[in-house]
């Protein structure tokens, strides 16, 4: 049976596997703000408003995890950051995986593309690499804020 998560403080539900649950990531696998001035791949705080991560993994698997600011493949990563005045589009291309000022994406690529979900227009970028493994992202406009939703395959 899916489960239906509510975040009425930041205006979005979301229904996941029944068997999934939210977990918390582990310490210093934050996401952060790479062109700010002054800043350190470790700053948050005050553009990350929100973040949850849900699985269906053990949580004996959590532990010992190595990653960088991900989810691991497959667990769903949900984000909501202050916009600052970009637009989904400037967001796709400069804080997230697309983001072609910071990786060089060789014979794979970043795929970026339009989509509607239930009615409101997305960003959606796809990075595909040479492995196969891909990482799927949504950027969604909610007033001043941006909803991430993202995940990648192994």
């Amino acid at each position: 049976m899916p489960n239906a998560i509510r975040n009425p403080a930041f205006g979005y539900n979301l229904t996941i596997p029944g068997e999934w649950r939210e977990t918390k990531m582990p310490a210093g696998t934050e996401p952060f703000v790479p062109d700010r001035q002054g800043a350190s791949p470790s700053l948050t705080a005050p553009f990350l408003l929100d973040r949850q991560v849900f699985t269906a993994r053990p949580q004996q698997e959590w532990v010992g995890i190595l990653t960088v600011n991900m989810a691991p493949a497959w667990d769903l990563d949900v984000q909501v950051w202050d916009r600052q005045g970009r637009s989904a589009q400037e967001w796709s291309l400069t804080f997230g995986p697309c983001d072609h000022t910071r990786v060089n994406f060789g014979p794979a690529g970043c795929v970026e593309r339009t989509e509607t979900i239930r009615g409101v227009t997305a960003v959606a970028t796809t990075v595909s690499t040479i492995s196969g493994s891909e990482t799927i992202s949504y950027y969604l406009e909610r007033g001043d804020q941006m909803l991430i939703v993202r995940y990648w395959t192994d």
